[in-house]
């Protein structure tokens, strides 16, 4: 490896990370939160599955075409 490649090695190992912005919530930021989080529960709200019925046997939908035909109406 040249002397270049490893002094670069060795700057960036060794300095502190540069971070983006500091992520900071203000007034406005903590509105612009709230309305995400409602939009996102609209949303999830719309994707939720129905609850499905158990289904059922055979033998139980017989017994209940059965039953249902035997009671006098």
């Amino acid at each position: 490896m040249n002397p270049f490649a490893t002094r670069i090695l060795g700057y960036y190992t060794l300095s502190p990370p540069k971070l983006h912005k500091e992520l900071a919530v203000d007034t406005v930021g903590g509105d612009a939160l709230m309305n995400h989080q409602m939009a996102f529960g609209k949303v999830a709200k719309l994707l939720r599955l129905p609850t499905e019925e158990a289904s059922k046997s055979f033998l139980r939908v017989i017994y209940e075409i059965t039953c249902s035909r035997l009671r006098p109406s």
